[in-house]
């Protein structure tokens, strides 16, 4: 079931959801650059260990000022990094606290829409169960109706004619309903299954109503 969100949530929503577009996209540009300096490092790293090895084999003044510069290298990556991880945690600081605020905003709004939309509802469906309910008690209070009305066609027949004789003779059979029965389909009853069943879960099994009714699962 989808429902179309009232205005102000979907604003808040739509507000919290560019913030956290406009986060990742920030946060993915600090791990480039936390990316490409690790890079940077390690190539540095294997270039001051040829140049150590270079040095070692053949110990001129060149070779030792290219290994001290890779050395030097290696230091100067290993503060950018350090700062380029500080830049990221505070950028996550930063917009974690912004992204919260936002998401509360929308979560307060919701659930106030989400009271007035019910509250502004609830009084016609209760009506409708009520309504619904009389019908059902006044239908029964019909069938009942009928089934005197029936036996008073019957006990006419008898007592205006040969009461004695109606002990010979076969009464008239009215079929039962039978509106407490569980053992299968059910279409004159409601139990107290049936009642949770559609209010707690919004569902109608199709024990519960004839072939060809809406059902719900």
């Amino acid at each position: 079931m989808t429902i179309k969100l009232p205005t102000a949530v979907r604003t808040a929503v739509n507000a919290y959801t560019t913030e956290s577009t406009k986060h990742e996209t920030l946060i993915q540009s600090h791990r480039d650059v936390l990316d490409k300096l690790d890079a940077d490092l390690r190539k540095t790293k294997a270039d001051l260990a040829s140049a150590t090895q270079a040095t070692i084999a053949n110990p001129t003044a060149d070779k030792i000022e290219a290994e001290a510069q890779y050395a030097r290298k290696v230091k100067e990556l290993e503060g950018d990094i350090v700062a380029a991880q500080e830049r990221l945690q505070a950028a996550r600081s930063a917009h974690s606290a912004q992204l919260g605020k936002l998401a509360d905003e929308a979560i307060n709004i919701g659930r106030d829409e989400a009271v007035r939309y019910f509250n502004e509802q609830r009084d016609t469906k209760l009506k409708a169960i009520e309504d619904a309910k009389h019908a059902y008690l006044a239908a029964l209070v019909d069938l009942h109706t009928l089934r005197t009305e029936a036996y008073e066609i019957y006990r006419t027949a008898v007592n205006e004619t040969n009461p004695a004789r109606a002990n010979r003779l076969e009464s008239p059979n009215f079929t039962e309903l039978t509106p407490f029965y569980r053992g299968g389909r059910q279409l004159h009853g409601v139990s107290e299954s049936e009642i949770i069943r559609a209010y707690k879960y919004g569902r109608i099994e199709p024990t519960s109503v004839a072939d060809g009714r809406e059902i719900t699962n």
